[in-house]
């Protein structure tokens, strides 16, 4: 509502035009050659942990996508008539803590999980960004039934779950301190974490 204060910003992200080309798997490139701020793109780190899809709560990165030099290579990608293709967007939030979850419903509810610092979000993997406190509180509050009931009633098909749905489910304000969930939600992130090290 516009009269309501903000909780969050909810974001794409980046459209290479090319997953193919610009992408790996973290496993498939020198380990040191993966950076994690865009100062060290400039530094001889050509790769950065690229967010897709997942899980709810936790979901282990597992793709890298080429960013040296600040996406140098990416940003300047054409087609033969020079028509750029690639789509970098929201450029200031990459690097950044938040929440992702895929765009395309593969599952009736929502996916929501935490998008740790160090990251650059796909456009196919919107994300959310808001103070730290809260972030625990939205993950747990964005993964629960009642959520994904809002979001059916303005979106009823369901088919994707588009930014524009998600920043407009209401959030009642008492909610926004509610420490209990926040300490429930980061918990089950952090089984799910500790369960995700163990698993090769």
């Amino acid at each position: 509502m516009p009269d309501k204060p903000k909780i969050a910003d909810v974001k794409q992200g980046l459209a290479t035009a090319d997953d193919l080309r610009f992408t790996r798997y973290w496993w498939e490139v020198p380990v040191e050659q993966i950076g994690t701020s865009r100062e060290e793109t400039f530094q001889g780190k050509k790769w950065v942990p690229f967010a897709k899809g997942g899980k709810p709560f936790y979901h282990d990165i597992q793709l890298v996508v080429n960013w040296e030099r600040d996406g140098e290579e990416i940003k300047s990608y054409r087609d033969a008539k020079g028509r750029l293709l690639s789509r970098p967007q929201n450029e200031s939030y990459y690097f950044r803590a938040g929440l992702a979850w895929a765009d395309i419903v593969s599952e009736q509810r929502f996916d929501f999980r935490f998008l740790q610092s160090g990251c650059i979000f796909a456009a196919g993997a919107h994300a959310l960004f808001s103070a730290e406190g809260r972030i625990w509180l939205l993950l747990g509050l964005g993964n629960s039934q009642l959520a994904w009931l809002c979001f059916r009633l303005m979106e009823p098909t369901a088919h994707h779950k588009h930014i524009g749905y998600v920043s407009k489910i209401p959030i009642k304000p008492s909610l926004v301190d509610a420490v209990n969930l926040q300490n429930l939600s980061r918990h089950g992130h952090d089984l799910l974490r500790e369960w995700a090290t163990g698993d090769e």
